[in-house]
């Protein structure tokens, strides 16, 4: 059979206890916030990269029916 720890010796033991509790779940949510906020960043980054290849293929298409047009009219 264990010995009972004296009464103090428990209370020091839970209270170091709740204590690492605490930092590991401060640290966790600090991380959780880092990793979301990292996200809203590519999120946003990637966005951004579709919009200008969308505007992107947008330009070349009109170059090419500009293209198409003009070859048209030096053919008649």
């Amino acid at each position: 059979m264990k010995r009972q720890p004296p009464r103090e010796e428990q209370q020091q033991q839970q209270q170091q206890q709740q204590q690492q509790q605490q930092k590991g779940n401060e640290v966790q949510s600090l991380v959780s916030s880092m990793l979301n906020h990292e996200s809203e960043e590519h999120i946003r980054e990637d966005i951004q990269k579709e919009a200008e290849e969308i505007k992107g293929n947008d330009n070349e298409e009109e170059n090419k029916s500009e293209d198409s047009s003009s070859e048209k009219e030096e053919g008649e």
